[in-house]
């Protein structure tokens, strides 16, 4: 095993044991002594966040320092993030890059970047950033309206039917389309937006090709943020990372802060209760495998799989099996839309988005009446929360979720949505009244 193969799985292993309710200090890297405290999973993924909470600052340098000085229980096992430049050992040349955070001086940092499949590595950013071209798939504009990044947007490789949304990013829709899809960037328009909007990176989920070394020899960063994490501190952890990248006040924490009291509102009701089996499914017949982001979305709401998918690790063909299913409660579908029925329009079509679904109607769930579809493009906060919903219909109602949703788009989006004005989550009576229509 390489190097850094050898040392990202120290990485992974440190991030999985964060403590829950850990109490960790945060004051947006500033130096005085107006701290607040918040009690929230997850880290900044950046080497050179020695102490891993959530921003580099003088904290990390005394670490980093005493690392050096070989003062006791101050080594690199026990601080892996210390090593700044990820070269396997801790030195002067980690705290000058610490230190050049600190004072906002241009440096390369290595982040921690999350793949399509979820899977991590690490590379390196030339920071700050000031300006990106995205990937156009619907996480990453919500992940940035959550962050609040959204103005470092200059271009996005878009692909039809999922544009970003019109009625949540307004903002967004007078880009010309960088590519074909959310994995291809033409290198000539790319070179353009460079000399135009002097963008200095890429954001994306996927790989993007062939290309993606022509563009780092181009100068470019590329950074993969865990844009669809379901839980809390891989969201928080997201959010920072685009804090981080552009240097900007970010309100990632004050998100994440509310995030996890709708978690623990979950978690407390929840508590000695028998968990929901569900089938997840999303856009297709398909069941999706229980490691997805998009199945992890049931089990922070506090669900569970039924036996038939609960080893799998790729999706799974919709055939007879689930008609002999005899250990699953509901089926939880999390529904993508489009730019051209979106979910938070007034006007969505919402039975484009149950046609799928009806492919279960013979199922014992169906039956049961416990067949939810949930707005996939919902903010992951409000997706656990509706999914919440789904899965224990007597603990959580929809009223509930509706205004946990009007609190959150107050609060961070503005006021612009009304959240009883929009129809993101269907329940199997509105289904079957849909299909009869």
């Amino acid at each position: 095993m390489n190097p850094i193969a050898i040392k990202l799985v120290a990485v992974i292993a440190v991030v999985a044991v964060v403590v829950a309710g850990l109490a960790i200090y945060f004051n947006n890297g500033s130096e005085d002594s107006s701290e607040k405290e918040y009690r929230i999973d997850g880290m900044l993924p950046v080497f050179g966040n020695a102490n891993e909470d959530y921003v580099i600052n003088s904290k990390d340098l005394d670490i980093i320092e005493k690392i050096i000085d070989k003062k006791e229980g101050f080594t690199l096992k026990e601080f892996p993030y210390a090593d700044a430049n990820n070269d396997g050992v801790v030195d002067t040349k980690d705290s000058e890059i610490v230190k050049k955070v600190i004072n906002k001086e241009k440096t390369d940092v290595y982040i921690v970047n999350t793949n399509f499949d979820n899977s991590t590595y690490i590379d390196v950013v030339h920071w700050p950033c000031k300006a990106m071209a995205s990937a156009g798939v619907s996480t990453l504009p919500m992940l940035y309206k959550c962050a609040g990044v959204l103005d470092f947007v200059k271009g996005m490789a878009l692909s039809e039917p999922w544009n970003a949304d019109p009625y949540m990013f307004p903002m967004l829709q007078d880009f010309k389309s960088l590519g074909p899809n959310m994995r291809e960037f033409d290198v000539d328009k790319i070179r353009d937006l460079m000399k135009t909007d002097g963008i200095d990176c890429i954001v994306c989920v996927a790989s993007l090709k062939a290309n993606e070394e022509t563009f780092k020899d181009m100068g470019l960063s590329i950074i993969r943020p865990a844009c669809a994490a379901p839980t809390v501190d891989g969201y928080t952890s997201a959010m920072l990372l685009m804090g981080f990248i552009f240097d900007t006040p970010t309100k990632s924490l004050e998100v994440s802060e509310w995030f996890q009291k709708v978690k623990d509102q979950i978690d407390s009701k929840t508590k000695g209760v028998t968990k929901t089996r569900a089938l997840p499914l999303t856009t297709s017949t398909s069941v999706n495998a229980p490691t997805s982001s998009y199945a992890q979305v049931l089990v922070t709401a506090g669900g569970t799989f039924p036996k038939e998918v609960l080893n799998s690790t790729a999706s799974i063909a919709f055939g007879d099996w689930v008609y002999s299913m005899n250990d699953c409660d509901a089926i939880v579908s999390l529904y993508s839309g489009s730019s051209t029925n979106s979910w938070f329009g007034k006007d969505c079509d919402v039975s484009a988005y149950s046609q799928s679904i009806l492919a279960y109607k013979d199922t014992k769930m169906f039956e049961n009446n416990r067949v939810y579809i949930v707005a996939f493009d919902l903010p992951m906060p409000l997706k656990v929360a509706y999914t919440a919903v789904a899965l224990y219909p007597t603990l959580f109602t929809e009223k509930w979720a509706e205004d946990l949703s009007q609190d959150f788009y107050d609060k961070f989006f503005g006021g612009n949505i009304k959240a009883s004005e929009i129809n993101v989550f269907l329940t199997t009576e509105e289904i079957k009244a849909l299909a009869k229509a």
